[in-house]
C-alpha cells in the first residue's frame, strides 16, 4: 500500500487463491474502487512502492533458494 495524490492505492495480493494484479485505491481507507483488473506486469516477492513527482515507482524483488554451486 502507498499514499498518493490524496489516496491509498493497493497493489496485487491473494484474491480466490491466486496471486492478483489488481490495482484498487481508496480516498477513505474504507470505500474501494477498482483501477484494473490487470496490469501488464506480474506479481514478486518483496515489492516495493515509491513516489517520485508525479509518478509511483514499482521496485520488484524476488526472494528464492540458490542451490549450492560452489561443487
Amino acid at each position: 500500500m502507498i499514499a498518493f495524490s490524496g489516496k491509498l492505492w493497493i497493489y496485487g495480493g491473494v484474491y480466490g487463491g491466486y496471486l492478483s494484479n489488481r490495482i484498487f485505491s481508496s480516498e477513505d481507507g474504507i470505500n474501494w474502487v477498482e483501477e484494473t483488473e490487470t496490469t501488464p506486469f506480474l506479481q514478486y516477492q518483496n515489492s516495493k512502492f515509491t513516489v517520485l513527482g508525479d509518478k509511483i515507482f514499482r521496485i520488484a524483488g524476488y526472494q528464492g533458494d540458490v542451490e549450492d554451486l560452489s561443487s
